[in-house]
């Protein structure tokens, strides 16, 4: 598919960072499962260059749908916003009412530039700073591929890297668990990438929060020509509709 919604950005060393966005649904939709691996793109040559401000990476955000799980309002910002010592980077999260009791709630965050050996770096949530196993609340942005607190490694990864401070060239790909910053009856949540030191791009901040809401997608409407039975309609037939739906929500549903 075609690139779309290129942003560049000076990244500080005398080169120009790009990033770019494309729609690859019917591509998931078709072939499933599995490795895939991006081409075609021209980049700066970087065999042996240490050099975190100049990277090249890709990654994929995938919505799906599972009727067995609570309903979720999920959130996808992109874009490759500057964050620097004098710009920071606000994202808002919206539409959904946290529920009362048990819920959960995720926020995933992608990053270029973030470097493991300068801190300063920061991202919080309702003004409370973010801070796991793999993610200092100093330096968030670290060059780790993380969830809920565990280095990621995953086979079939070209170069496959341990998931740990540093082991990242460039990017970061955090999963962390957002829940205790939020309350029951929010129905928004204020992101904020900053950073007194370490400069670094903010390309994606996806959210998965817990809703309070009826879900309908399992309704089905049949019909019945009350007038004959042999199949036909006619005019000045008497028809019968009738619609089947319940929630699978946690809300209770109003017809």
């Amino acid at each position: 598919d075609a690139m779309r919604g290129t942003f560049t950005q000076p990244n500080g060393n005398g080169r120009t960072v790009f990033s770019s966005t494309a729609d690859v649904s019917t591509l998931l939709q078709r072939h499933g499962a599995g490795s895939y691996r991006l081409n075609m793109v021209t980049q700066d040559n970087i065999v042996n260059l240490n050099d975190a401000a100049t990277f090249a990476n890709w990654y994929v955000v995938v919505f799906y749908r599972q009727n067995q799980q609570p309903p979720r309002s999920l959130s996808l910002l992109d874009g490759f916003d500057t964050v620097g010592a004098a710009t920071s980077q606000t994202a808002v999260l919206r539409n959904f009412l946290v529920p009362v009791g048990g819920f959960d709630a995720k926020l995933a965050a992608v990053a270029h530039d973030g470097d493991f050996d300068t801190v300063g770096d920061a991202l919080s949530v309702n003004g409370m700073a973010l801070t796991d196993a793999q993610n200092p609340a100093n330096n968030f942005f670290n060059a780790t591929h993380s969830y809920l607190g565990a280095a990621v490694t995953t086979a079939g990864d070209l170069p496959q890297y341990d998931g740990k401070a540093g082991s990242l060239n460039g990017l970061d790909l955090d999963v962390v668990d957002i829940a205790p910053r939020l309350k029951s009856g929010d129905t928004q949540a204020t992101v904020l990438a900053s950073t007194s030191g370490d400069g670094y791009f903010l390309s994606s901040v996806v959210g998965s929060v817990s809703t309070f809401k009826p879900i309908f997608w399992d309704t089905s409407k049949t019909w019945k020509n009350l007038t004959r039975a042999d199949g036909s309609v006619l005019f000045g037939d008497t028809t019968g509709y009738t619609v089947v739906t319940h929630t699978t929500g946690i809300a209770t549903g109003v017809a």
